[in-house]
């Protein structure tokens, strides 16, 4: 396998728990998309492969997923998309600022 494909491949299985997020619209896809973040930065952690983006996605994830279950914020996940978008946003501008 080329490396170019491998570095694609890569970063696509970075964007499943937000198209899983996304595409569920009840709280299982809040759920998969929280368990798929984490589960992939685990294993990033066991490979020393850590990137910004997982680290970033598992934060986001933990938070909007403590807001909604823990404390019954209900807004959380009337707005998912749009948090979400803001989010991506927000990390796109960082890391464009960053480097």
């Amino acid at each position: 396998m080329s490396v170019g494909l491998r570095i694609s491949l890569r970063v696509t299985f970075r964007f499943i728990p937000l198209i899983l997020y996304w595409s569920i619209p009840n709280k299982w896809g809040m759920i998969g998309g929280c368990l798929l973040a984490v589960g992939i930065l685990i294993k990033d952690l066991w490979f020393s492969e850590i990137t910004p983006m997982n680290l970033y996605l598992s934060l986001y994830f933990v938070v909007v997923n403590l807001l909604y279950f823990a404390l019954s914020v209900q807004w959380v996940f009337n707005f998912r998309h749009v948090l979400s978008y803001l989010a991506l946003g927000i990390f796109c501008l960082g890391i464009s600022l960053y480097r």
